[in-house]
């Protein structure tokens, strides 16, 4: 399968413990890379992650975007809804939605980069305007601080 199916199975478990039960030395190149990206995250984040106040939004929706919050820092991963808001010090946003953007809202004047499933920075920039859209592949990630 493609290494952004790979990155959207690993969306759906950021917020436990992840298993992997592949033979990692057999893993196809961009397959290994998107799964070290993310297991590296999981490493980076796992307090905000494992000990965060988590939330889930639209049970409607099947739970439609996630968010896991400690001390001002949060992981959020969108499903369908891809607008983000709320005032965080530093944000991780996980897109494993079938759209290519992220809508940022009210974070006009921070400083954010893009990479794409397998940890490769796109872009870095600063947010301009109350409602910022930016380019987020198939489980890609974005960062604001």
């Amino acid at each position: 399968d493609t290494k952004e199916s790979v990155a959207y199975q690993l969306t759906s478990v950021l917020y436990g413990v992840p298993q992997i039960s592949m033979l990692i030395d057999k893993l196809p190149n961009e397959h290994y890379r998107t799964l070290k990206h993310y297991l590296d995250f999981w490493r980076e984040h796992r307090e905000i992650l494992l000990d965060g106040k988590l939330t889930a939004q639209s049970p409607e929706s099947f739970y439609n975007q996630v968010c896991s919050c400690l001390d001002g820092e949060a992981v959020i991963t969108v499903y369908n809804n891809n607008v983000v808001c709320g005032e965080y010090k530093k944000l991780a946003v996980a897109n494993g939605s079938e759209y290519e953007y992220v809508y940022l809202k009210g974070m006009s004047g921070r400083s954010y980069r893009t990479l794409n499933c397998m940890g490769e920075e796109l872009c870095q920039g600063t947010l301009e305007g109350n409602l910022c859209e930016i380019e987020v592949p198939l489980g890609g990630m974005i960062f604001v601080s």
